[in-house]
Order: structure tokens, then sequence, then C-alpha cells
């Protein structure tokens, strides 16, 4: 399971939003996405300790396994594709 977490006025966090809609669509039916906006979200913000957005947290089993903070495209496909790995 992935955690998205973005900001609506963030513009970096914009352009994220479609492209892990793509690679998600492209992975198994164990492959899950849920996004979460921030600024109606603040409880889960302070939760899971985000201090800046854009930020992809990859969960196994309820144990976070990893996380990329900022809009590093590359890195959140290397964290789903090592992620996937796992299984």
């Amino acid at each position: 399971m992935f955690l998205y977490f973005y900001l609506r006025s963030c513009k970096s966090c914009d352009w994220v939003v479609p492209e892990l809609e793509r690679v998600a669509k492209n992975k198994s039916e164990d492959f899950y996405l849920a996004k979460v906006d921030t600024d109606k979200n603040p409880d889960l913000m302070q939760e899971h300790q985000i201090k800046k957005e854009p930020a992809l947290y990859a969960y196994m089993n309820g144990k976070r396994v990893g996380a990329i903070v900022g809009p590093a495209w590359g890195g959140m496909v290397r964290l789903i594709n090592r992620t996937a790995r796992l299984k």
C-alpha cells in the first residue's frame, strides 16, 4: 500500500498525481494507492510525521518500508518497484 501526501496548492504535487495513477493502473491488483490531501487531513499528516509535500510512503503488513519526500519522480518509481519486489 502506498500513501501519497500532497497539497492542492503545490505545483510539483500536481504533476505527480497523474503519473502515480498511471503507474498504479499498470501494477497488479495488490497495488493500492491512497491520495491524502494534507489540508483536509492534518491529523494523518501528524500521524505519519509528514513535514513536506509531496511525500510517498510505502507500507507492507502495517509497517512503513520506504518513503520519498519531495518532487522526486524517479525516486518514487524506484520505491514502487523496490516495494513490489518485497512481496
